[in-house]
């Protein structure tokens, strides 16, 4: 695994010196989510550090909100709790922007567990309601989804028979 991870990191380099951000900052998540399993943080965070620079160059923000989150988890895990919080805090800011439910539900949750940690109960419990709000509105549309979803299969299945 660690000369697989070697081998990414390699060609992370190349599609640095070749342009394509948005690649590079997908692939650093990855690639950092690895590291993070190993319990190498600070390979990890070096690995995070090229793909929020790549983010950056690409404008991609939710992507760069992705990123942000992982480094908060890696800074609150070494007990480094002002970093953590301007990693998740910026987190939270460029997933609101965005579409990405279930990656900001995430990052209220982090921040909930950051502020447990510092042991500001209010500011935990707060953020977790919100993790949980979000995840409910995040369930209820994907029931509403496949319900919309059955409810077509149902009509071609009658359509294909003739049924009414």
């Amino acid at each position: 695994l660690t000369e697989l991870l070697a081998a990414a990191s390699a060609m992370v380099e190349r599609l640095v010196a070749a342009g394509q951000h948005y690649s590079v900052a997908k692939g650093s998540e990855d690639i950092a989510d690895a590291y993070i399993v190993l319990g190498q943080y600070e390979k990890a965070r070096e690995a995070l550090q090229v793909g929020v620079k790549a983010a950056d160059a690409a404008k991609a923000g939710p992507d760069r909100g992705i990123l942000e989150l992982r480094l908060g988890r890696i800074e609150r895990l070494a007990g480094q709790y002002r970093r953590a919080q301007a990693h998740i805090g910026l987190a939270l800011e460029l997933l609101a922007e965005s579409a990405l439910l279930k990656e900001l539900a995430e990052a209220h949750l982090e921040n909930s567990l950051l502020n447990e940690e510092r042991q500001h109960w209010r500011a935990a419990l707060d953020s977790y309601r919100e993790s949980a709000q979000i995840r409910e509105r995040l369930l209820i549309a994907q029931s509403d989804a496949r319900v919309h979803a059955l409810e077509v299969r149902l009509e071609l299945v009658r359509g294909g028979t003739g049924e009414r």
